[in-house]
């Protein structure tokens, strides 16, 4: 149960809520574009996760 709320804490920070807001802001945005796909838009979102730490990167 601790492991559990430290990796609550550590996904609910400030940061890694913002990074959420952004990436489902782009994903809208990407959806409303005529001609971007899902995968499209995955492949230009992929190399900005390079340089992120790994959980805000997977978040």
């Amino acid at each position: 149960m601790e492991i559990l709320i430290q990796s609550l804490i550590y996904v609910l920070s400030p940061m890694n809520l913002l990074l959420v807001v952004l990436g489902t802001v782009f994903g809208m945005v990407c959806g409303a574009l005529p001609g971007l796909s899902s995968s499209m838009a995955i492949i230009l979102a992929l190399p900005f996760t390079y340089t992120m730490e790994p959980v805000p990167a997977i978040v």
